[in-house]
């Protein structure tokens, strides 16, 4: 087994924290794998963390009025995730309703059928 310092384990996770974000963000073909991933973590691995503090980040974000990609792209990874792994969506679901409040966002959500 390797034992990694929690600095660089801590690193890695914001690392990894920022590439998600943003390929969720910009790419709307991985708003699904994504998803999987993180439920892969949660599962097999039994690490939450990461999709915690995703969701997180996401319910935070602000999309531009003229963003069509960004919210549809965010929205359909949170389905897919809560389809997959519903009580890490659950926890978040508080923080989350503020992203649903969001018009842009609102309209991402309703495309993607989560209404």
């Amino acid at each position: 087994m390797i034992c990694l310092d929690e600095e660089l384990m801590a690193d890695v996770e914001i690392a990894a924290q920022i590439s998600i974000v943003q390929n969720l963000t910009y790419f709307e073909h991985l708003s699904e794998p994504m998803a999987e991933f993180l439920h892969i973590l949660s599962e097999q691995y039994d690490y939450e963390q990461l999709a915690n503090d995703i969701l997180a980040e996401l319910s935070n974000k602000e999309f531009s009025s003229n963003d069509s990609k960004g919210p549809k792209s965010v929205s359909a990874f949170i389905i897919k995730l809560s389809e997959l792994a519903p009580r890490l969506v659950i926890k978040q679901v508080a923080s989350l309703i503020k992203q649903m409040d969001s018009e842009v966002s609102l309209c991402g959500f309703v495309r993607c059928g989560w209404s």
